[in-house]
């Protein structure tokens, strides 16, 4: 969907390039080559960019590069990359499945659209990059999102907290005690 939209965009945007970046498995290989051949027959094979999978340490660098970040997801439990985005100031189009509607603020720190609607998908995009001020002002936003909304600190506080009261400790537990609860994945909204 990804690819489709912005082989629908680049021609309006002469500079736009469109970075992807995952692994590709063995059984994913024949449609990775065949969205590489569509690519390549609209002329356009050198400016996108896959960079295959990297590591967690690399991908702060990546974010900071990026003028917008682009989530098509089909069926997503959380997903935890358009907050990342966000994190680093960037704007995000997502799409309405999983957490996205909990993470991403429509018209305020990115846009969202429906999933598997290419028509919607490009005109999110469309939107963004034809506004360079409006991507400022999203990205600028999704960076006080996460870091008022999403601070790790005050994610584990709320799991501590959470983790408290299911095992029936007071509500006045020294925090120590909730510090040596800590364990899972800190980005869990517990409101």
């Amino acid at each position: 969907l990804f690819v489709a939209a912005m082989l629908r965009l680049m021609p309006k945007y002469p500079a736009a390039r469109a970075v992807i970046c995952g692994q590709v498995t063995p059984k994913h290989q024949r449609y990775f080559q065949s969205l590489k051949d569509e690519i390549e027959r609209a002329g356009l094979s050198e400016r996108f960019v896959f960079l295959g999978e990297l590591s967690s340490e690399d991908m702060p660098e990546w974010f900071a590069r990026l003028d917008l970040f682009v989530a098509p997801m089909r069926s997503e439990g959380f997903g935890l990359t358009p907050l990342e985005a966000m994190a680093s100031g960037v704007p995000v189009v997502a799409t309405r499945t999983g957490a996205s509607e909990l993470t991403v603020e429509h018209g305020r720190t990115g846009l969202l659209a429906p999933p598997d609607d290419l028509d919607a998908l490009t005109a999110a995009i469309d939107e963004l990059l034809s506004s360079p001020e409006k991507r400022r002002a999203f990205g600028k936003a999704g960076r006080e999102r996460t870091s008022s909304r999403f601070d790790i600190a005050q994610e584990a506080a709320q799991l501590n907290d959470f983790y408290l009261r299911l095992l029936g400790a007071r509500e006045s537990a020294p925090r120590r005690e909730a510090r040596r609860l800590c364990f899972l994945h800190p980005i869990i909204g517990l409101d």
